[in-house]
This record gives C-alpha cells, sequence and structure tokens, in this order.
C-alpha cells in the first residue's frame, strides 16, 4: 500500500513489541478497542469489514 505524501496529516511510527505476531496482530487490528489501549484514540469508525483498502477514521485528542 501506497501513502498518499499529499494527505493534510501523515504519521509513521515503530516500535518492538516482546510478543507472538499473532497477539500484536490482534490488539492492531481490533479497531474498536483502541481507545482503551491507546488514550489518544476517542472514537473509531470503520467503513467496512476489515481487509485491504477498508477505510476507517479516527477521532484523537479531546
Amino acid at each position: 500500500m501506497d501513502i498518499n505524501r499529499d494527505a493534510p496529516v501523515q504519521a509513521v511510527a515503530e516500535a518492538q513489541v516482546k510478543a507472538p505476531l499473532d497477539v500484536v496482530w490482534g490488539v492492531q487490528s481490533d479497531l474498536s478497542r483502541w481507545p482503551e489501549w491507546n488514550p489518544d484514540v476517542k472514537a473509531v469508525r470503520m467503513l467496512g469489514p476489515l481487509s485491504p483498502g477498508t477505510v476507517f477514521k479516527w477521532k484523537a485528542g479531546e
């Protein structure tokens, strides 16, 4: 997937996690639970089932 370099907002992050890949993927792909472990995420909405190309939106901040 290519990143739209002309998008008004871009974010990049990297971390090393000592956990099996399936556990990490389970946490990352459960978008509805993002606010539980990331205090900056206030809400998440998916526009379809999770698959390549699925659009999702999230609200960050206050």
